[in-house]
């Protein structure tokens, strides 16, 4: 598979995409709001093949749903991803990232995210949907100070 695609910020037309991905990677979509603010895209032609969402909590944020079309692994997309993501958060002025995740504790660090006790997340963090949703119960929670 050609390794060329475009990341851009998604919108809600996306939202149908962005939710079947979701599905067939198994993660939860049914708290993402249609408007898919905070949303970004990776797409070749029409094809959504890529998603990474940021949840602002005052200057702290929630990186989720990062998911990749098994057709686009190693690529280099989710790591595309990221790393946009992390960009638009410095930009926004957030200074704290958070994820929880249950199958990337592996590859996060790559990016600088660190292992954290469920508790030491941004308090605001802890009262998102995703946080308090039964699927992340058992995530591992992460952290990445982001600097400007």
């Amino acid at each position: 598979m050609s390794s060329s695609h475009t990341i851009r910020a998604a919108v809600p037309n996306d939202f149908a995409g962005v939710a079947a991905l979701l599905g067939e990677v198994d993660l939860p979509f049914d708290d993402i709001s249609p408007t898919l603010d905070g949303f970004f895209v990776a797409e070749r032609g029409a094809s959504i093949l890529g998603t990474i969402g940021v949840e602002r909590y005052g200057n702290a944020a929630l990186v989720r749903s990062v998911a990749v079309h098994i057709a686009a692994r190693g690529t280099g997309l989710g790591i595309a991803l990221v790393e946009r993501a992390m960009s638009a958060a410095r930009t926004d002025g957030i200074h704290d990232l958070y994820l929880l995740t249950t199958t990337a504790a592996d590859w996060a660090p790559r990016f600088g995210f660190t292992r954290i006790p469920r508790d030491q997340v941004h308090a605001a963090v802890r009262q998102s949907p995703q946080f308090l949703g039964g699927t992340c119960a058992s995530a591992v929670a992460m952290h990445l100070r982001l600097t400007a």
